[in-house]
């Protein structure tokens, strides 16, 4: 797909089905408007083409959402490999969502596996933005930077200069040619930065990212070796000498066609084209066009990752690990007060207190349950999941308050993907108020958001450690004496097993 700009992009997206920016692709829509600013049209393409928006422009706006959906395949994926590891099956491991009643997406782990690594392709690569490494220090405008331009531009703390913010502009040099050449490598600098903050805020959060990826060579992989390498803020702060130095007359001109041609490495239209293709190609998954119904699943991978140590043991029945529209035992759970157990979708009455009437139903996404030895079951926790990129204080805070009343001995959690109104908790009535909490952006790239949201779950279901005796000491002991073998295990209670 071949397109000049990011309106004929834009469009052609349309023309195809590809977006839906009216309903389901809202999203990506209120994305694009949020870096175009201020517009009185809402014809994307045409506002688009007023502010002579390239396809890279289009691709950096829309790749927040682009990550976030590779971060939910990525942690989903990661959940199916230890399930079906658990499972000890031969057969490939089938996942069944029921997002809306009589309407299962069915697909096979190796399916899945496939539509998750196509993803990640799509946001470790640069987006458009080539990243050669052997050339990216050799600028012909290095000479001009040191690192006391660089704290004069960026601070005192220049490690703390947050990603999405882009390079710092210059003055006017007054002459057109040099404004042009340092414009156009402060763009390269913006995009670099753009892609590097999809994987961390700042140099140091994005050099913890490459460490945990380990040496796996991608073009972000390079961009995060060469931001640990301060490559942003050495090259922003070179371009900013250049200027300083052309408005001093002390700049060979020369420098800016060698400039010139140094920053076409990083904008080569090849890697444009292949980069529309690809996120084209995943606009285009199935799973895309199922995203919001699957953070719902998603969040399930967040309580797993916050009970840790395999506290959770998800059920697989017949090779089909099933997300169903009706009450399903997802999991057993190991924990203080235990045993519990992981639901989705369970339903109960909810019944007036005055009148012991039903007056209307409770179906949370998740529920946590204890169950006695009677049998009865008591819910502890329960968590609703929304999907809404806009907040809706009244409509969100009207369920809090339903699911709070109706399970009188449970913490109710509401978590979003996006943000939930800062009032939701205001309609909780004051009586029930302390056992509500919301979570709103709890996303694969918010990282401290989703965080919160483990921790949470993780206080309210601490590991219980009376339930195992583990081995402090094992000693394995021959006495010469004679041809045996002893095996002396200590536990940490202190109980040793000869």
């Amino acid at each position: 797909m071949v397109c000049q700009t990011a309106a004929e992009l834009w469009k052609a997206w349309l023309n195809a089905g590809v977006v839906r920016p009216e309903d389901y692709d809202r999203d990506l829509a209120d994305a694009i408007r949020q870096h175009l600013g201020p517009s009185r049209t809402r014809d994307l393409a045409r506002a688009m083409h007023r502010v002579e928006w390239t396809p890279r422009d289009l691709l950096r706006a829309i790749f927040p959402e682009l990550q976030s959906f590779s971060g939910m395949l990525r942690d989903l994926l990661g959940l199916y490999a230890k399930v079906e590891a658990q499972s000890a099956s031969d057969e490939n491991l089938r996942i069944v969502y029921e997002f809306d009643e009589h309407d299962p997406f069915d697909l096979l782990l190796s399916s899945f596996r496939e539509q998750a690594e196509s993803a990640s392709r799509v946001v470790t690569s640069g987006g458009g933005v080539g990243f050669p490494a052997d050339h990216a220090f050799d600028s012909p405008a290095r000479k001009f930077g040191d690192w006391d331009r660089v704290a004069a531009i960026f601070g005192e703390r220049p490690d703390d200069w947050p990603f999405n913010k882009g390079a710092p502009r210059c003055a006017s040099t007054g002459n057109p040619d040099a404004d042009a050449v340092i414009a156009r490598g402060l763009r390269v600098v913006d995009s670099v930065m753009a892609v590097l903050a999809r994987f961390g805020a700042t140099r140091g959060a994005v050099t913890a990212w490459r460490d945990v990826q380990g040496v796996e060579r991608t073009i972000a992989a390079d961009m995060a070796q060469a931001a640990h390498d301060y490559w942003p803020l050495m090259t922003t702060a070179s371009l900013h000498g250049l200027a300083d130095a052309v408005r001093r007359g002390s700049a060979e001109l020369g420098v800016l066609t060698e400039l010139d041609r140094w920053l076409d490495w990083f904008e080569s239209a090849a890697e444009m084209e292949q980069a529309v293709t690809e996120v084209t190609d995943l606009l285009s998954l199935p799973t895309w066009g199922k995203r919001h119904e699957l953070y719902s699943a998603w969040v399930s991978t967040q309580i797993d990752a916050a009970l840790a140590v395999d506290r959770a043991t998800f059920h697989v029945k017949d090779g089909v690990l099933a997300f169903p529209f009706k009450a399903t035992l997802l999991a057993d759970v190991m924990a203080t007060g235990g045993p519990y157990e992981l639901w989705c979708e369970m339903r109960t009455d909810l019944v007036d207190q005055i009148s012991l009437e039903r007056v209307g139903g409770i179906q949370p996404d998740y529920r946590i349950v204890r169950r006695d030895p009677g049998g009865r079951m008591t819910t502890v926790l329960a968590i609703e999941v929304k999907q809404y990129r806009r907040g809706a204080a009244g409509r969100h805070g009207a369920v809090l308050a339903k699911y709070a009343a109706g399970l009188p001995e449970a913490t109710v959690l509401l978590v979003g993907h996006g943000p939930l109104g800062r009032t939701v908790r205001d309609r909780v009535p004051s009586a029930d108020r302390s056992r509500t909490s919301v979570f709103e952006n709890v996303r694969p790239d918010r990282p401290n958001e989703a965080r919160s949201f483990r921790a949470e779950i993780e206080r309210l279901l601490p590991e219980d450690s009376t339930q195992t005796d583990i081995p402090s000491e094992i000693e394995l002991r021959w006495d010469p004496r004679v041809y045996d073998l002893d095996l002396h295990v200590r536990f940490s209670s202190g109980a040793i097993v000869s």
